[in-house]
């Protein structure tokens, strides 16, 4: 038998992916048909291509990037490690 809070976070995902999802799609649709992105596609991905790669060259970023990967890192073998030593904890 399920316990309760599967049950709850089952319905909570079926009722974000048939009403909030398309909603927020439509809605983001509707921001770059005013902005005028879908009038330039070339250009938009041009100067979204252009600020990821200036965003990519700050040395804070790398940085931040490794330092978040090693967290999750080291989080994913702490529970892996658990798991096959079967610790509660």
């Amino acid at each position: 038998m399920q316990s309760f809070s599967t049950w709850v976070r089952q319905v909570a995902v079926g009722a974000f992916s048939v009403f909030v999802f398309p909603l927020a799609v439509d809605f983001l649709k509707r921001m770059a048909e005013n902005a005028g992105i879908c009038d330039r596609p070339g250009e938009a991905a041009g100067t979204v291509l252009n600020f990821f790669l200036s965003l990519s060259q700050q040395t804070w970023l790398r940085v931040t990037a490794l330092t978040l990967g090693a967290f999750v890192a080291g989080l994913l073998l702490q529970r892996r490690l658990q798991k096959l030593d079967c610790s509660p904890y």
